[in-house]
């Protein structure tokens, strides 16, 4: 991979939290964890790509994050997740009153675009509008280890490079179609919607 792979057993620098929000447009953030549920399962990895590096965090729920969470609240910074929700979920049970703030999520995009019927797997987004091929083999291997394979790396900073030029496509086309300001409205609404969800509540609007 030509994009530079950092990896952490901490927080991102000071120097490298203030490049970001300061010199950056947005982010693509994704999560790696044991399993489906916030609630019972544990956060692996947080990877944050800016564009140029990959700064992949190996999560201990001992430590400080502060300046992760200083670049989640950003309003000033967006970050781009693919589907939200879940890595919101997990975020925000894991860092207790955080205030994720200015987020999109090509997930949502795509299907504000093609409708709710077609895949809008990251796979097959990528491949529809990239012509890029990502295996997700190793979705499920073991995250918690405390020696990533290669393999397990490149994965993990595949996901959010791929990411990262995903939401150019979609911003563009939610633009040409003239739907970014209900895309806009969804986006606001999700990390309430992730608080609502870790809280039991699914959907709030049904009767």
């Amino acid at each position: 991979m030509e994009n530079y792979i950092k990896l952490y057993d901490q927080d991102i620098s000071d120097i490298e939290k203030e490049y970001i929000i300061n010199n950056c447009e947005f982010v693509a953030i994704d999560t790696e964890t044991t399993g489906l549920d916030p609630l019972k399962d544990k956060l692996c990895l947080i990877q944050i790509y800016d564009g140029k590096s990959v700064f992949i965090l190996k999560y201990d729920s001992k430590l400080k994050y502060n300046n992760l969470i200083e670049l989640l609240e950003s309003n000033k910074l967006r970050k781009i997740f693919h589907h939200a929700n879940f890595d919101l979920r997990f975020l925000i049970s894991n860092f207790k009153n955080i205030d994720i703030k200015n987020v999109a999520c090509t997930k949502v995009g795509a299907k504000l675009l093609n409708g709710k019927s077609e895949n809008s797997s990251l796979k097959y987004l990528v491949e529809k509008y990239i012509g890029a091929n990502i295996s997700k083999e190793l979705q499920v291997s073991n995250w918690e280890s405390d020696n990533l394979s290669e393999a397990q790396i490149e994965y993990a900073a595949n996901d959010v490079v791929f990411l990262y030029t995903l939401w150019n496509k979609v911003e563009n086309m939610l633009k040409e179609n003239k739907i970014e300001n209900i895309a806009q409205s969804c986006f606001e609404y999700l990390p309430t919607n992730a608080i609502l969800h870790n809280n039991g509540v699914e959907n709030i609007f049904i009767y």
